[in-house]
C-alpha cells in the first residue's frame, strides 16, 4: 500500500483528519503502508518541506509505521500561477537550491520535482530534445552538482531559517549552506543560498582544511 498523495496543507490545517485516519486504517488493519506519499504546493518558505517533513514522520513513528518512507511525489512551490517575478529568476534559483537543502535536513526517503518544463520549469521547453536550464534549473544543477562531486558531506554552520508548520507565507527569511567533499578528499564544494535576507554582504570562512598547499582557493559566485 502507498498514498495518498495528499496536499501539505491538508496535513497541517484543512484536512488533518483525513491524514490521521488513513494511516491508523491501515495500521490497524494490518495494510502495511510501505511508503506515505505527499505533494508540497504554496510553501514560500524553503525550510517548511523540512518542517512538514519532520511532522510526517513523527506522526507515522508514533503509531508505529517506523519503517514507513516518506515521499514527497510533487514538489512545487506554484510561484508562477500569478506572474510573481520570482519565477525564473536568480531569486528562483535561490528558492531551488535553498529548498534542496531543507530536504537533506528533513527525514524524507525521496522527493520527485514536479515538473522539469512547465510549472516552475528546470528546463526550458524545446522540441528539438535540446533544451536549456532556466535559472530554476541552475539553482537545482548547484545542489546536485555538489552531493554528486563532493558526496561526503562536511560540517557548517550559518544557516537562517525560519522554523514553524504555519510561517512559510509569514515570514520567509532564508540563508543556507552546505558543503562536502570528494571521495579521495581533493576537493571541497561550498554552497551558499541566500534566498530572502537584508544583508549586502555575505562573509565565508573555511576551517581545518583537508591538505596543506599553497593553492589559491577559487570563488565562483552566481548571482
Amino acid at each position: 500500500v502507498g498514498g495518498p498523495s495528499i496536499l501539505s496543507g491538508s496535513i497541517v490545517s484543512k484536512r488533518p483528519d483525513f491524514f490521521h485516519d488513513f494511516i491508523v486504517f491501515c495500521h490497524n488493519n494490518n495494510a502495511f503502508l510501505d511508503f506515505f506519499s505527499w505533494h508540497m504546493y504554496k510553501q514560500y518558505n524553503p525550510w517548511g518541506v523540512k518542517e512538514h517533513g519532520d511532522y510526517v514522520r513523527h506522526v507515522l513513528d508514533s503509531i508505529g509505521l517506523t519503517s514507513t518512507k516518506s515521499y514527497v511525489t510533487e514538489m512545487n512551490i506554484d510561484l508562477g500561477q500569478s506572474g510573481n517575478p520570482d519565477i525564473n529568476s536568480p531569486k528562483g534559483a535561490a528558492y531551488v537550491s535553498s529548498a534542496l537543502m531543507s530536504i537533506q535536513e528533513a527525514p524524507i526517503d525521496k522527493i520527485f520535482w514536479y515538473r522539469g518544463e512547465g510549472i516552475m520549469n528546470l528546463l526550458n521547453n524545446d522540441s528539438l530534445g535540446l533544451p536549456k536550464y532556466t535559472w530554476n534549473g541552475l539553482g537545482f544543477k548547484a545542489v546536485t552538482t555538489l552531493t554528486d562531486e563532493t558526496p561526503n558531506r562536511l560540517s557548517s554552520s550559518g544557516n537562517e531559517v525560519v522554523a514553524g508548520l504555519h510561517m512559510a507565507n509569514n515570514d520567509t527569511t532564508n540563508v543556507m549552506i552546505m558543503a562536502g567533499k570528494s571521495a579521495v578528499g581533493e576537493q571541497i564544494d561550498i554552497l551558499l543560498s541566500n534566498y530572502n535576507s537584508t544583508y549586502s554582504q555575505l562573509d565565508v570562512t573555511l576551517q581545518d582544511l583537508l591538505w596543506n598547499s599553497t593553492d589559491n582557493v577559487q570563488l565562483t559566485v552566481n548571482t
